[in-house]
C-alpha cells in the first residue's frame, strides 16, 4: 500500500470532513451536529479499506480536538490518546473481517499500518 496516496486521499477530503461537523453537546444542550458520514467501501482487500477509514477517523479526531481547545492546530493526536485509538480501529478492522470472511483482520499488517499513520 502506497501511504502517501492515503495522505493526499484525506487532504483531498479535508473539505468535505469539516462541512459534516460532528456531534457536540454540553449541559445547556447541543452546539452542533453532524450533518453527514463517509462510507469507505471495500473493493478487493478489507485492510486497506480499514487503513483508509482510520486515516480518516485519525484526521477528523484531530480536527476536533483542536475545535474543543483541547489541542492546537496542526499537532498529532496526544499520546495518551494513540493507544486506544489504534486498538478501537484495530477491533473495527477485526469485526467487520469476521462479518465478511470469518476471519479477524491481519494482525501483523494492520499493527504496521496503523503505527505508519501517526
Amino acid at each position: 500500500m502506497r501511504f502517501e496516496n492515503v495522505s493526499a486521499l484525506v487532504e483531498a477530503l479535508a473539505p468535505e470532513a469539516g462541512a459534516m461537523g460532528f456531534h457536540w453537546r454540553d449541559q445547556r444542550g447541543i452546539i452542533c451536529n453532524q450533518k453527514s458520514v463517509f462510507r469507505v467501501n471495500c473493493m478487493d482487500c478489507l485492510d486497506r479499506t480499514n487503513v483508509v477509514e482510520t486515516a480518516i477517523g485519525k484526521a477528523v479526531l484531530e480536527s476536533q480536538l483542536v475545535k474543543l481547545g483541547l489541542s492546537p492546530p496542526y499537532t498529532p493526536i496526544p499520546e495518551q490518546l494513540k493507544s486506544p485509538f489504534m486498538i478501537l480501529w484495530a477491533n473495527n478492522g477485526d469485526i467487520i473481517s469476521r462479518q465478511y470472511a470469518g476471519t479477524n483482520a491481519l494482525k501483523v499488517l494492520n499493527a504496521t499500518l496503523y503505527a505508519s499513520t501517526f
